[in-house]
């Protein structure tokens, strides 16, 4: 029974989460913070997943547990990302057009960290 409740718990948390990051765009008036938010995606996404990719192969990681390794580096900012924008009165606006961003980035960056590791 714990483990129920705990499972629908955090299925709750990310419904709730979700329909904040749709509530925060809808309410983006401009794009300003496009700019901000792409240096930030383009060393999250783009920079650390390729220096990280190169200099795996000098620590001995190879194969399937560098593609993870990699996958995970390269991934878009997190949805707990604008929760903390939130909880703390942090700018909304770079945070859900950081994540909304990253979202699109993850569309064509996936087949390319793939491709090469």
């Amino acid at each position: 029974p714990v483990v129920f409740c705990l499972e629908k718990l955090a299925w709750g948390a990310v419904a709730l989460s979700l329909m904040l990051i749709g509530m925060r765009l809808s309410q983006l008036k401009s794009w300003r913070k496009l700019p901000e938010a792409g240096s930030s995606v383009f060393i999250k996404m783009l920079l650390v997943p390729m220096i990280l990719g190169s200099t795996l192969s000098f620590f001995g990681v190879t194969g399937n547990a560098a593609q993870v390794i990699v996958l995970q580096m390269g991934m878009p900012p997190a949805l707990a990302t604008l929760v903390i924008a939130e909880t703390f009165d942090l700018d909304r606006d770079l945070a859900v057009t950081a994540l909304a961003m990253g979202m699109i980035v993850l569309l064509f960056t996936l087949p390319v960290w793939l491709w090469l590791f």
